[in-house]
């Protein structure tokens, strides 16, 4: 057709990556509240594959991160995106998944991992309620705010019923989108990163995470 296209070279792909700005495709309509669910899993950044590991065991040099992932239930849309190392727990990057979100939440639903005061107070802040399962030793505090409270109230409920009639109540079982889009990714995309620096690895993961996005709007639309 003799167009002159510009197509960047894999040299200026890598030299850029550090410094590239990533916008998730968003499909929200404005003042539409949503039910973010959340999750984390890991990829791999060393490693060989299972059977070498099984044979001759795991090198020094092993290791992974973990990508945290805030998905609208609805539209199955992933909001927001962040990777850490694997020494950061799924509640510590709660606060910075949801504070990136400018649409009204009005849910926010997670694993047991989220059950903490912070996450709680994380989802109040954004003006949703939050939706995490008790851990099985999960005992009432004595309610000093609205984070206690709500937490009091959900181990009440698990106590007086049970966990299955918690979750159908509150609308629970929809955090398995969550795992459904990462499996997704995985099983596209690979379980591993290529990149070897921090930044760089972010922005693979929110490539793959856009990749993602208009795969879920294209098939749902």
């Amino acid at each position: 057709m003799k167009l002159s296209l510009p197509v960047p070279d894999y040299t200026s792909l890598c030299k850029r990556q550090k410094t590239l700005r990533i916008s998730l495709l968003k499909q929200n309509k404005q003042g539409e509240e949503l039910h973010i669910v959340v999750d984390s899993t890991g990829l791999k950044v060393f490693g060989e594959g299972e059977w070498k590991v099984r044979k001759h065991g795991q090198e020094k040099r092993r290791t992974w991160v973990k990508l945290h992932l805030a998905l609208d239930q609805a539209t199955h849309n992933i909001e927001e995106v962040i990777l850490t190392g694997n020494n950061i727990h799924d509640s510590e990057t709660l606060p910075d998944l949801l504070n990136q979100i400018d649409s009204t939440i009005n849910q926010v639903t997670g694993d047991g991992a989220y059950d903490t005061h912070g996450s709680y107070q994380a989802v109040i802040a954004k003006g949703g309620a939050p939706c995490f399962p008790p851990r099985k030793n999960a005992i009432r505090h004595k309610a000093i705010d609205e984070a206690w409270r709500l937490r009091n109230h959900a181990v009440s409920q698990v106590g007086y019923h049970d966990l299955k009639c918690w979750k159908l109540k509150n609308n629970y079982h929809r955090r398995s989108l969550a795992e459904t889009a990462m499996y997704r990714m995985k099983q596209l995309m690979g379980d591993l990163v290529n990149a070897k620096t921090m930044d760089r690895q972010s922005r693979e993961a929110c490539i793959k995470c856009l990749i993602l996005n208009k795969m879920a709007q294209l098939g749902l639309s």
